[in-house]
């Protein structure tokens, strides 16, 4: 049932491991034939927190309850969907957790348009604006302002094909067990991020040995798992990636990148009650552009690696929870070139090594059946040796449109270092079948070279009230500072210090409802405030290429304040072979630059989003949908408008919008399963219908008017094949 998003409490003395029910898969959804199941035996269901369960007994609990024995002559089918129920590490009085939005590998795998790609599949969630891409933008938070973990581990900018509008994430479905989506009111635990967190839960086998081969149009993928007798267990994945990742713009198309990406991670017993665990992770890209147009080619690096060891407690009674030591180290090369003479010739080169070492510590120590504390302690060091070049002249019409003087040239050099060490802390109290709430707080201290050390207080309130077995309120505030780290030093300005804290305080309220176990909504709405947000670059005509700091449309937002706020509705619902997953949300996201308000560029004011799945024992059939109002465009205006009526005439920034964004995605799968082995078989269609979606526009040549070929576009359809193989 995890696969499904589904946590389930129980006792093995209600369930026990050797009971095994032969059921109808195809008339009924996997948690009603649960509760059937259950029945028989005297128990049932008992809702707790949106997909949250525990099994109770309908009545006083029997002394010794007999258990049911295996059938011996049940019907084979090609394939049976498992319910699989296991002592679960959920705690009860995590309150905070269930702020959360569960996507679990099943969802991810199935859901057309995110070829397995954890964090694209995030896009499916509400507040989430991203355009066929895994960087997310959390309720209006920028990219860099997610905290990103992986089995604990924070993990930075973990994308493929930086600077593409198609960039993909570094982490499969088939390696991960879940992943926890905060958007807004997250625990204290989580640190030194405003915008939300992404918490990427490791694959934990479940079974001895599985061997997964999987190969389609854009991956290759080869993993081996397994669990010993012993406790022992192991993850080994590597991958290699071709996605049609080309922008449809005639300042040129992308030549097949080569990405890849690997994992490895090993889990043993150590000690009594405790499981130690050690890892490692790896993604390198090696990418060229090829150009048109008289436009030159540009080449890139980039290599991350991550190592980690951790302990953890194997029970809830252990003080310990868990304690993490990671080190990490990223490359980055970019070349150059660009040779467009009537808009900008121009010449870049980069050289980044990023190392950082980090640890976090966190201990449960429960003071009354009712209460308990959660404390702990995180940090690390972090420091950069980083140099930069840029050359480039624009064209005089140009440089008049965007305020730009004729000559750029530049030589930057930076060795920034930053040292964060901090202490958290919740306190939990239940109050019964009521609900329970939850205050803490986190204390930073950060140091930063050439720059005093800086000492701040991040307080945090969740509650959660239950109104009744089916309706359930809650609402948590918080404050949320953020520091500059040294992979996102600003080059290209010549930055020398650290920006200030970016400090966010949010506030959400909302209330969750369920009429059955198979129908469930939510409704939240959120308010974010930024003090001193964080300074960004962007192209004002949206162009993405690995050389945009060599376009006129360059600029540098240094807003004084931001605002967020939003509505969001969403909904699920499991109708025997059907699943629904759906949200609607409305919001706005702005920068205060002066004394105008304006919107951020991925600003999405109305935005919808569907999954839909039909299962049967032999196939899934799925299908996403997404639409939302067009992102903020700058103008640029006729030939007539400009001066002198030649050259471009630039609008005030993100004071037009794009066309309505729409793309539905379709997949189907067929299944087979033998005695050890199982096969999947599936095709997909990306962006179904062809919807135009354009995104930007490049300057290229002399022309004064852009026309359709200097419009970029989003994907367009794309069809896709492929297959997995599992070997037990």
């Amino acid at each position: 049932m995890r696969r499904d998003g589904i946590e389930i409490l129980y006792s093995s003395e209600q369930v026990p491991d050797d009971w095994l029910i032969a059921t109808d898969g195809e008339k009924s959804s996997g948690l009603e034939r649960l509760a059937t199941v259950l029945a028989t035996r005297q128990l049932r269901l008992s809702l707790i927190a949106p997909n949250h369960y525990v099994i109770e007994w309908m009545a006083a609990q029997p002394a010794h309850p007999t258990a049911a024995p295996a059938s011996t002559d049940e019907p084979r089918v090609d394939r049976l969907d498992e319910i699989l129920v296991r002592a679960s590490r959920y705690s009860l009085n995590q309150a905070a957790d269930r702020n959360a939005a569960t996507l679990n590998e099943r969802r991810i795998a199935d859901a057309p348009g995110t070829a397995n790609d954890v964090l694209q599949a995030v896009q499916l969630l509400p507040g989430i604006a991203a355009i066929d891409s895994s960087q997310p933008h959390v309720r209006g938070s920028a990219p860099d302002d997610v905290l990103i973990l992986y089995d604990h581990v924070p993990v930075s900018d973990p994308y493929h094909l930086r600077g593409f509008p198609n960039m993909a994430g570094m982490f499969d479905a088939l390696t991960v067990d879940r992943i926890d989506v905060y958007t807004g009111a997250f625990p204290a635990r989580y640190g030194d991020r405003s915008g939300g967190v992404i918490d990427i839960a490791a694959r934990q086998p479940a079974r001895g040995l599985e061997n997964i081969l999987q190969v389609s149009t854009t991956t290759q993928l080869l993993a081996s798992s397994g669990l010993s007798g012993r406790g022992s267990s192991w993850n080994l994945a590597i991958r290699r990636l071709h996605p049609n990742v080309a922008v449809e713009t005639a300042a040129g198309e992308v030549d097949q990148p080569a990405l890849l990406d690997g994992l490895a991670r090993v889990q043993w017993p150590c000690g009594e009650g405790n499981r130690c665990t050690a890892g490692a992770l790896l993604m390198q890209d090696e990418i060229s552009l090829s150009g048109e147009l008289s436009a030159a080619s540009a080449h890139a690096l980039y290599r991350d690696e991550h190592a980690w060891v951790a302990v953890e407690a194997a029970t809830e009674a252990a003080s310990l929870r868990r304690a993490t030591l990671s080190v990490a180290h990223s490359e980055r090369r970019r070349d150059g070139s660009l040779a467009y003479p009537s808009v900008v010739t121009g010449r870049v080169s980069e050289d980044r090594d990023i190392r950082s070492v980090s640890y976090s510590a966190e201990w449960r120590l429960r003071t009354a059946a009712d209460q308990s504390w959660s404390i702990g302690t995180d940090g690390g060091y972090a420091d950069g040796e980083s140099h930069y070049e840029r050359t480039a002249a624009f064209a005089p019409a140009a440089a008049a449109a965007f305020g730009r003087s004729a000559s750029a040239q530049q030589l930057a050099d930076a060795a920034p270092i930053a040292v964060r060490t901090a202490a958290f802390g919740d306190y939990h109290a239940s109050m019964g079948p009521h609900g329970d709430w939850e205050i803490g707080g986190r204390l930073d201290w950060r140091r930063f070279s050439m720059s005093p050390s800086i000492l701040s207080w991040s307080p945090r309130l969740h509650a959660r009230v239950q109104l009744s077995p089916q309706w359930q309120a809650f609402g948590g505030w918080g404050v949320y500072r953020q520091s500059q780290r040294p992979d996102e030093w600003r080059l290209e300005e010549g930055q020398q210090t650290v920006d200030p804290l970016q400090t966010v305080e949010q506030a959400i309220v909302g209330l969750n409802g369920s009429a059955s176990p198979s129908l469930q909504w939510r409704v939240e709405a959120y308010d974010k405030r930024w003090d001193h947000p964080a300074p960004y670059l962007e192209n004002l005509l949206g162009g993405q290429t690995l050389l945009p700091d060599l376009s006129p449309d360059r600029v540098a937002i240094r807003p004084t304040s931001a605002r967020a706020w939003g509505v969001e509705f969403s909904g699920h619902a499991a109708l025997g072979r059907w699943t629904i997953d759906g949200n609607i949300t409305r919001s706005s996201a702005q920068d205060l630059v002066g004394d105008v308000w304006t919107d951020r560029s991925w600003q999405q004011g109305l935005a919808l989003a569907a999954d839909i799945s039909w299962r049967i024992p032999s196939w899934t059939l799925g299908a996403t949908i997404h639409w939302h109002s067009g992102w903020p465009r700058t103008p640029l205006l006729p030939a007539s408008a400009a001066a002198g009526g030649a050259g471009w005439a630039v609008g005030p920034r993100n004071s037009g919008s794009w066309p309505p964004f729409f793309s539905a995605n379709i997949r189907a799968a067929w299944h087979r399963a033998w005695a050890r082995t199982e096969l999947e078989v599936f095709a997909e269609v990306g962006n179904a219908t062809n919807h135009p979606n354009p995104c930007c526009v490049a300057l290229i040549g002399g022309e004064a008017t852009p026309s359709a070929d200097l419009l970029g576009y989003w994907r367009p359809r794309t069809l896709g094949a492929g297959f997995t193989l599992r070997r037990r």
